[in-house]
């Protein structure tokens, strides 16, 4: 329970940062014109939610497809769905990842404290939007693990009267 909670908490959390962030990065880019709305809320933050759920989703797909208590049956198609939600993940992180580096100042470079290593501010960009999709997968996948323990109970509770 405490994981289910931990886990759920965090990706709401990261699913209003990504939401309010990405909706902010496709208005700035015009992809979504900024006076359009969907029943009175922008038109890009329902795109930007839409588009976070479907991050999280997968990642709650991707969960399923690793339930030990699915039918023996299905069993089979596992690794092939677990296989495609994982190539799916890793595409949208990369156009997670390239709408944030479309923000990033065209001119400069960030340094790694300690390590003294450069890149330029478009890759930083690109790899928070990358890790921060990928968290959120991994976080669905998490939360429906978890959830489907809840649900099912303990193997400790069935010997309980």
């Amino acid at each position: 329970m405490k994981k289910l909670i931990f886990s759920g908490t965090i990706l709401f959390g990261l699913m209003l940062v990504n939401t309010g962030t990405l909706s902010q990065i496709l208005r700035d880019l015009g992809v979504v014109p900024a006076t359009m709305t969907f029943a009175g809320i922008s038109l890009s933050s329902v795109f930007a939610f839409i588009l976070t759920l479907v991050e999280a989703g997968i990642g709650v797909i991707y969960g399923a497809t690793h339930d030990k208590e699915s039918d023996k049956l299905f069993r089979w198609s596992a690794f092939i769905w677990s296989t495609f939600m994982m190539v799916f993940a890793f595409i949208l992180a990369c156009v997670d990842g390239f709408f944030y580096s479309r923000v990033a100042p065209s001119t400069g470079v960030f340094t790694v404290p300690f390590i003294n290593f450069t890149m330029p501010k478009s890759n930083l960009f690109f790899l928070w939007g990358f890790v921060l999709m990928m968290t959120l997968f991994s976080l669905g996948s998490i939360g429906f693990k978890a959830g489907a323990t809840v649900v099912r109970g303990t193997k400790s509770s069935t010997f309980e009267g």
